[in-house]
């Protein structure tokens, strides 16, 4: 009897305690507290120190930094210190532990216990993300700190850790500024970026999705796969920190932004205490483009808030030719105004100086030869104040490298400097004055000029296109580029987005002007980036194509063969990127990204703009093997330096290869040295027989 009692309880115990573990299990998980990966750092890590560090009487006080992720908070938080006392330390010595100014804890020394551990409890609570001070210090029995203190201790930096467990910060305020650091908390390479299209996805939807999504693009280093979804709720089970919402307001049925003509929003999804939903709408598809643009190309400057209502001033900036508001685009050639300047005042030992910073955007795959430079035409205000006795001087510095030195007058003056081309680069460029002994403000009419340069581009090089995504963006705007799909799948769709948000990187810019089509290539008129399968080409779009595709074969036109060609079957290759001319003697290209199978473009493209990937792309042609590499094809050495008739050709050459030409020099200089020596010896030997 009593064996049939216990087996029924027994049996019958175990879903009960299974019940009750799963309660338990959801209450951890509800709080944020179950799974959460235990983390550790020492004090060494936090300090980049050596292993023991020690604090006496002329050091009794050690701090160190320790930094959360923003958006994510610690908790249990401890720190277990290894310690050793030394013997002349005064008994009643105390080690004492703060966290941002509040003691935590502490312990009294004795010497005779050289060797001692501590273990403290940092906060009880959560510890907001940021930047936290943790310091460690020596305090005498009268409790004062300073050369009072006798003896010495030593930390093992390397034994003494920190442990905490981190986990995500729920949002109780919503700021557009948290942008700036919600894919801190990510490690990963890429950045998983879900898009969802409300209604119905017309051209100008997917061009307002291409401006969102160089907004964000233009807001970190990695890279971004983008997704596009048919609804939220698929979206959301990705888990990706943010996802971006784009539709009318008609297909949003929201009554929050009703009225408004575009506006941006910003709002957590469903409560999540991690995701954010970022809402781009307006009355109609161009609404929701205005506002997009404006997202992308005010990124210097985001509204405060969580609700952006896109006025008049917002959509005149939207049409301008400008990064953000006040960098200018300088083409070659070209004059522009001192933009946008940010000035930094501050007191230095025997005088003054004052920073000051501009920023412009300058197109790539530019060569000028080392004669040319850019000018710089300034008109200062120089007030040197009661630092009088010290002439000011300014250093003039481009992309962080020191370009010049030279001195100030006092008072309004006009000022002339140059800088070397070679110290440019694609894309944003940001040139900076020093200025030493004085304040100076930079005067209307200010201006800088850049040299007329040439394009070395006349033959495809898909180098130019990872470096600086020339020749497809030749201006700020990008007004002749065209995104074209030949089909416009969800996952065609996501592969094209995903490669627009590199384009986007590499030539930092939104690229605002790009438009989408859907259909076939066009005859000419601008650059294009063509997406789509083989199967979906037509004969007459693989016109003055290097690289065709022929009942599924792949053939290629080798250089200088006239109308002779290569044909070769790469059933493996998983996808194909090349670069052609849009047409014969154009002065535009087409880029063209095909996969033989539409629902393998997501990770295609994903494999594509991986850093090792993009950065190995050279030649005009590249495909995609069965192991996430893409090899990339030259079909002719030539491609590289561009048009042998061209008459700049050899500097282009002499910059590309110096090395060659210094070993040409020394060659040179090697053997006019042995002939000389030769023919002195021989007429030596002349004069010799004569004599």
């Amino acid at each position: 009897m009593m064996q049939i009692v216990w087996s029924r309880i027994k049996w019958g115990g175990f879903p009960c305690l299974g019940f009750l573990l799963a309660l338990g299990t959801l209450f951890l998980l509800e709080t944020g507290q179950c799974w959460a990966s235990v983390e550790q750092k020492s004090l060494a890590q936090l300090m980049e120190s050596k292993r023991f560090i020690s604090l006496n009487g002329n050091q009794p006080k050690l701090q160190a930094t320790w930094q959360i992720p923003v958006q994510e908070q610690a908790v249990h938080s401890t720190l277990a210190l290894h310690y050793f006392v030394g013997p002349s330390t005064a008994p009643g010595t105390e080690l004492v532990i703060a966290l941002n100014g509040k003691d935590v804890g502490a312990v009294r020394e004795n010497p005779d216990y050289p060797q001692g551990e501590l273990t403290v409890l940092l906060e009880p609570g959560e510890l907001g993300g940021g930047n936290q001070i943790l310091s460690i210090a020596l305090r005498s029995p009268k409790g004062i700190i300073g050369d009072s203190v006798k003896g010495w201790t030593q930390i093992d930096a390397y034994e003494s850790q920190l442990q905490f467990r981190l986990q995500p910060k729920p949002w109780r305020t919503i700021q557009f500024n948290d942008l700036q650091t919600l894919f801190q908390r990510d490690q990963n390479a890429s950045i998983p970026l879900p898009v969802v299209f409300l209604g119905r996805i017309s051209p100008i939807l997917i061009q307002a999705a291409q401006q969102a999504v160089a907004g964000i693009a233009m807001r970190t280093d990695k890279t971004v796969a983008v997704r596009v979804f048919p609804n939220i709720a698929q979206a959301t089970a990705r888990s990706a920190p943010l996802i971006l919402l784009l539709g009318a307001q008609t297909a949003e049925g929201t009554s929050k932004v009703s009225g408004s003509d575009a506006r941006v929003l910003l709002r957590p999804v469903d409560d999540s205490r991690t995701a954010l939903v970022l809402s781009f709408t307006g009355r109609n598809d161009d609404a929701v483009l205005r506002a997009a643009q404006a997202f992308a190309q005010n990124r210097g400057d985001l509204p405060l808030g969580d609700n952006w209502q896109i006025g008049l001033v917002d959509t005149k900036t939207a049409g301008r030719p400008n990064l953000w508001r006040g960098q200018p685009v300088l083409q070659p050639g070209g004059v522009a105004k001192v933009g946008r300047v940010e000035q930094i005042d501050a007191s230095l030992v025997g005088g003054a100086l004052s920073l000051l910073h501009f920023s412009f955007w300058m197109p790539g795959g530019q060569f000028a030869d080392r004669q040319k430079q850019m000018t710089l035409d300034l008109n200062l205000a120089v007030d040197p104040g009661r630092h009088s006795g010290q002439r000011p001087s300014v250093i003039v510095r481009a992309n962080g490298n020191w370009i010049s030195q030279w001195k100030l007058g006092t008072g309004v003056g006009h000022y002339t400097t140059t800088v070397p081309f070679s110290a440019l680069v694609a894309g944003v460029n940001r040139l900076s004055l020093d200025v030493h002994g004085a304040h100076v403000k930079i005067l209307p009419g200010s201006t800088m000029r850049l040299p007329q340069t040439h394009q070395y581009a006349h033959l495809p090089n898909l180098q130019l296109l990872a470096r600086t995504a020339f020749p497809l963006v030749r201006d700020g705007n990008a007004k002749s580029l065209r995104m074209i799909y030949l089909n416009s799948t969800s996952e065609m769709l996501s592969a094209g987005l995903t490669l627009f948000a590199k384009l986007a990187q590499v030539s930092r810019s939104t690229l605002p002007a790009a438009v989408v089509s859907m259909g076939h290539p066009w005859p000419g008129g601008g650059s294009q980036v063509i997406l789509g399968t083989p199967a979906d080409l037509r004969p007459a779009g693989q016109i003055n194509v290097p690289v065709q595709f022929v009942h599924g074969a792949l053939r290629w036109q080798s250089p200088g063969s006239g109308s002779q060609w290569t044909s070769s079957q790469n059933p493996s290759a998983r996808a194909y990127l090349l670069e052609t001319p849009a047409g014969k003697g154009s002065e535009y290209w087409n880029l063209w990204f095909l996969i033989p199978s539409a629902e393998s473009a997501e990770s295609a493209a994903d494999l594509l703009v991986q850093k090792d990937n993009w950065s190995s792309l050279i030649g005009d042609f590249a495909w995609l093997d069965a192991h996430d590499h893409y090899h990339s094809v030259m079909l002719g050495k030539q491609q590289i330096y561009g048009n042998h008739q061209n008459s700049w050709y050899w500097i282009y050459l002499f910059s590309l290869r110096p090395i060659w030409w210094v070993i040409v020099v020394l060659t040179i200089l090697f053997l006019g040295s042995i002939s000389a020596g030769w023919l002195s010896q021989h007429r030596r030997k002349q004069w010799g027989a004569h004599g």
